[in-house]
Order: structure tokens, then C-alpha cells, then sequence
């Protein structure tokens, strides 16, 4: 095909079958473009990867207003990506609850909720005034972290406010029997896992409202 062709006096600029978009509309002529291949020139298959570049102009001022594509098939060829990464989105815990919460598994933390109910109330190792958070934890082989996270998400108070809120719970069970009318409040606080009676006296006066004296003196 001839690059350069006239038509109602106004000359087209044809390159290998693309002409000037602004040429076009001005002549009014719509152009069918179609690639033919030569004699002379070779087809390439779908399977050839020799030659998968198709040649197009270089010229800018013929491809301002066109869209040309080149399609490369050759899967060798990899471009690496060079943008950045997608940063990871980071897991944030339920509203209202720390985020140190989130760090144990819920499974775990509901095995190890079993673990420490059967221990402290099944067993009832409340009673025993040398029981600690550490020691506990070391027995049911696990770490005072997990231990604490595991008291605040199953129920919901650390352990010393949880074996005292039992202890408590213990002693009005005592002085509501009449067996333990003549028993002192020190004692009934040793009996329950109390170290001191002004501890006893703190606990009790924090759960109930009241200290045991006035609690007892409301059973008569």
C-alpha cells in the first residue's frame, strides 16, 4: 500500500495501514484498516515465541491519537513487580475489650477456664491460704500471662478477687450454721483461706457491703 495517498484534495498520512485520526474526521471518510501479510513476508503461528512482538510505528506524531497495543507472549519474559507490598491488616479486638485480651486463643482460654474451675471450686483449693496465681498456673502448666488473660476473660476478675469472692461466699455459708455460733470470726476467716482477720474483714466488707459482724449479727 502507497504511504501516501490524496483524496478531495486533502492528503492522508497512511502508515502500514494507520491513519491520522484528525485526517480522518476532517476527509470524513471512515477507513477499514486490516493487516494482510505480504508474500514476501512470513506468518507467525500461535506457537512461534521467536517472533511475538508485532513492529508498529515509532513515529509519535502518527500514535498521539491512536491505541495501540503490543502483546508479548512470550512466558519467559517476567517484569518484577516493583510497587509495594499490601500491608498485612492488622486483627483488632472487640470493642471495649483490651487488646491484651486477644492475644490467647478463645479455645485455649475456654480448656484453661475448665482447668482452673475444676482446680480452685470442684476441689475446693480456695480454702487453702497459701494458694497462688504463680503456683496455680505452674501446676496446670501454663504461664502467669495466659493464666491472668484466661481469669479476665472467663471470669471476668483476676485471682485473687475471684478465691476471695469465694472465700466470702464460704465464711456467710459457716456463720448462716448454727454449728458455727460459737466460732470466732478469726477462726471462721482461717477456715475459709484467710491469712488475716482484717483481710477477712476487707474482702467481706468489699463484696457485701457490710463487715462479718454486722453480717452475723443479722442472722439472730
Amino acid at each position: 500500500m502507497d504511504n501516501n495517498a490524496e483524496h478531495n484534495g486533502e492528503q492522508l498520512l497512511l502508515f502500514d495501514g494507520f491513519a491520522d485520526e484528525d485526517c480522518k474526521k476532517d476527509s470524513g471518510i471512515e477507513l477499514s484498516l486490516a493487516f494482510e501479510p505480504s508474500e514476501d513476508e512470513p506468518v507467525c503461528s500461535a506457537d512461534d515465541t521467536s517472533h511475538q512482538a508485532s513492529a508498529l510505528p515509532t513515529d509519535s506524531s502518527s500514535t498521539d491519537n491512536a491505541d495501540v497495543e503490543i502483546v508479548v507472549k512470550d512466558k519467559q519474559t517476567r517484569k518484577k513487580f516493583k510497587g509495594r507490598p499490601m500491608k498485612r491488616k492488622k486483627e483488632t479486638p472487640p470493642k471495649g475489650m483490651p487488646s491484651y485480651l486477644s492475644v490467647l486463643n478463645p479455645a485455649t482460654a475456654e480448656q484453661l477456664g475448665k482447668q482452673i474451675f475444676h482446680e480452685v471450686v470442684l476441689k475446693r483449693r480456695f480454702l487453702e491460704a497459701s494458694l497462688t496465681a504463680r503456683d496455680l498456673a505452674k501446676q496446670l502448666n501454663t504461664n502467669t500471662r495466659y493464666f491472668s488473660i484466661t481469669m479476665n476473660k472467663r471470669f471476668h476478675c483476676n485471682f485473687s478477687t475471684y478465691i476471695n469472692k469465694l472465700r466470702v461466699e464460704e465464711a456467710m455459708t459457716r456463720m448462716g450454721d448454727s454449728r458455727y455460733d460459737e466460732v470466732s470470726l478469726q477462726d471462721i476467716a482461717s477456715m475459709v483461706g484467710f491469712s488475716s482477720r482484717q483481710s477477712f474483714i476487707t474482702a467481706f466488707q468489699k463484696e457485701k457491703g457490710m463487715t462479718p459482724s454486722e453480717y452475723r449479727a443479722t442472722l439472730k
